[in-house]
């Protein structure tokens, strides 16, 4: 049976490591990933990742995990890392066990537990308050008739 990346152990997220580099002006820190605790450190091309190797009796790692960025459409620039297995853009990066390098989902076998199931999804979730139904009346005054009048009568939906 694949391995879950829901029990993969946490993952080293680009837009949550960045964000603390812009806003904290962090030039490094450590995350437990799978169990280990992980050091990074902003190097100018990419981040210098270390941690202990999957085998106890070697000793710890280091190497660089190298960054993409992307302009989104407002003008600002997204991070991504490349995969130091495939190469790929990625924004997540996992550490599973029996595992000596950083790498995606789909360098450490990993898939969602949506994937495991053998019948298609064909209806939507649902999502509770993210709508929310109202009855929407507008009542004015009429001079002439000298009375308030029902003028709109309807059923709404607006965002929560």
């Amino acid at each position: 049976m694949p391995k879950l990346v829901e029990n993969a152990g946490g993952e080293l997220i680009a837009g949550y490591t960045f964000k603390r580099v812009r806003w904290c002006r962090a030039r490094g820190g450590t995350i437990t990933i799978g169990g280990r605790v992980v050091g990074w450190q902003l190097a100018p091309d990419g981040v210098t990742v270390t941690h202990p190797a999957a085998d106890p009796g070697a000793g710890p790692l280091a190497y660089l995990v190298p960054t993409i960025t992307t302009v989104v459409p407002s003008g600002g620039v997204r991070r991504w890392w490349e995969c130091p297995g495939c190469r790929r853009r990625a924004d997540a990066l996992y550490l599973p066990d029996g595992r000596d390098r950083l790498g995606c989902r789909r360098c450490c076998g990993l898939t969602y537990k949506s994937q495991q199931s053998a019948k298609r999804v064909t209806t939507r979730k649902e999502r509770p308050a993210l709508w929310t139904e109202s009855h929407y009346q507008r009542w004015e005054f009429e001079p002439v008739k000298r009375r308030i009048v029902l003028v709109a009568d309807r059923l709404t939906r607006r965002r929560v």
